[in-house]
């Protein structure tokens, strides 16, 4: 995978502190339909700009100022009219490093993102993170936070510009690719048959609830186990460690 656009989209990205109601704004955007922010346009005198939109504009005024918001002009034709407000590259990027909490559907609803394009969908189809377990998403909760860390570390002042060209260019692709292997060791030994049963035993005590999370489980694994893009990246994985034994 070549991680240059990735690194070079992300390489200004700084950490901010964000107020309670921006973070709060940026929840309710996260857990809205197709994770955007909509303003209806002024034309439709049946719904005036209501209180909550009143309250928001300075909020998100602020997100945008931080670019981590922004206007959707596409769908803004398609909606007649109305503002469109979705997350950009560095909001993303806020989420997966602070580890807030999100819906499987933010990763579907931005798989055309950089970061998610890059690091998400050439190794998982669609249906897979559509139909994940929660095991599943959190590995790639866990994965995506790493990912997106390394990436904001990319901004610290290094101690000179050669060192700076080297790391975007070189060692912070290395990391990131090793990032990717290890959660794709990591889901091989989830939902390995003899780690199945462990998990199922250990998380319940009720027998049908048991027999209900194996199944479950199980059938993550059979998702998995057909999805041709993970695969692909578990042989792949494999065979380098083969080589280094």
């Amino acid at each position: 995978m070549d991680y240059t656009e990735l690194i070079n989209i992300t390489r200004d990205y700084l950490l901010r502190d964000i107020a309670s109601n921006e973070r709060a704004l940026i929840y309710r955007i996260i857990n809205s339909e197709a994770s955007t922010y909509r303003i209806a346009s002024s034309k439709f005198k049946f719904r005036q700009q209501n209180s909550q939109e009143r309250n928001d504009y300075p909020v998100l005024k602020r997100l945008i100022e931080l670019r981590y918001v922004e206007e959707n002009q596409e769908q803004r034709k398609i909606f007649g009219g109305s503002m469109i407000y979705r997350f950009t590259t560095n909001g993303l990027l806020y989420i997966f490093a602070n580890k807030l909490i999100y819906p499987p559907q933010l990763l579907l609803n931005y798989n055309v993102n950089i970061i998610l394009k890059t690091l998400v969908f050439p190794y998982f189809e669609t249906k897979t993170i559509s139909q994940g377990t929660a095991r599943f998403y959190e590995a790639i909760t866990e994965y995506l936070n790493e990912c997106a860390r390394l990436l904001i570390a990319q901004n610290i002042t290094p101690k000179s510009e050669t060192e700076s060209h080297d790391r975007g260019e070189n060692y912070l692709g290395y990391e990131l690719e090793d990032l990717i292997k290890v959660l794709a060791v990591k889901i091989a030994l989830m939902y390995s048959e003899s780690n199945l049963l462990t998990i199922s035993s250990a998380l319940v005590e009720n027998d049908s609830a048991r027999v209900s999370l194996y199944e479950l489980e199980s059938s993550m694994k059979g998702l998995i186990a057909s999805d041709r893009k993970f695969m692909h990246l578990l042989e792949g994985t494999k065979a380098e460690l083969n080589e280094i034994r």
